[in-house]
């Protein structure tokens, strides 16, 4: 590996602590398509970003709970759902059909996206809410995005929860179940151990600073950055599926 290739990789990840800890989504919609446009398999990606993102939440779940930001009951109670959806996008991680649920994954999120811009809140059956963070946890091990991009509109949007503390309650969310899937690639030996670390030092950096700044940041500019950025990451999403 070049310095340039380590660069590129640092300041990357540097971008996702920083973007992931200001909006709860955990920063690895970054991190793999930045990897995998390197060249690096997908097989060695996504393990490698779910240990990056590991390292965000919890730099940002500490210095949320010291702003008593995060929703523990609701983010533990929720999060036995991502682990079990974890476990099965871990197990099934080699055979699975990708590009049906990255497109999947893309209209999903184009939903949330224009209902986070609209501030309109919904009722939505709760069964059907609990599969969508079954769903988040399957998506989170399957493609490496942290499943935050789900659960931090799902927190406002259903449990009225306001913005900071959804996306301080999913950062939370998201360290529990990427915790449970990089024991699982690690158990296997799919870890790139070089790879994770790298990517980590960026995001250790970035979350640092992102999770220091959130607070003082306007709730409507929070919400206008992470319905734009949800807006982007759907298309990008359906575009890998179809191509």
């Amino acid at each position: 590996m070049d310095l340039i290739t380590v660069l590129i990789i640092i300041l990357a990840s540097f971008t996702a602590g920083f973007i992931g800890s200001i909006l709860g989504i955990g920063g690895g919609i970054i991190i793999v398509p930045t990897l995998t446009n390197l060249g690096y398999p997908i097989e060695m990606v996504i393990p490698a970003s779910l240990l990056a993102i590991l390292f965000n939440s919890m730099i940002s779940s500490v210095k949320y709970s010291m702003k008593n930001l995060i929703n523990y009951k609701l983010g533990l109670n929720l999060s036995i759902l991502t682990i079990f959806g974890a476990i099965i996008g871990s197990m099934v991680f080699i055979i699975i059909n990708k590009k049906i649920l990255y497109i999947l994954f893309g209209i999903i999120i184009i939903i949330l996206a224009i209902l986070i811009l609209k501030i309109r809140k919904i009722k939505i059956n709760k069964s059907l809410g609990f599969l969508m963070f079954i769903f988040g946890g399957i998506i989170s091990n399957l493609l490496g995005v942290g499943g935050g991009v789900l659960f931090t509109p799902l927190l406002n949007l259903i449990f009225n929860l306001d913005l900071k503390k959804s996306v301080a309650t999913s950062l939370l969310m998201i360290g529990i179940v990427t915790g449970i899937g990089t024991l699982i690639y690690f158990y296997e030996r799919l870890l790139d151990l070089y790879l994770g670390l790298l990517t980590a030092t960026g995001i250790i950096i970035g979350s640092f600073l992102g999770s220091s700044i959130m607070i003082s940041i306007k709730e409507k500019h929070q919400r206008l950055a992470l319905g734009s950025l949800l807006s982007v990451i759907s298309f990008s999403m359906i575009y890998r599926g179809i191509i």
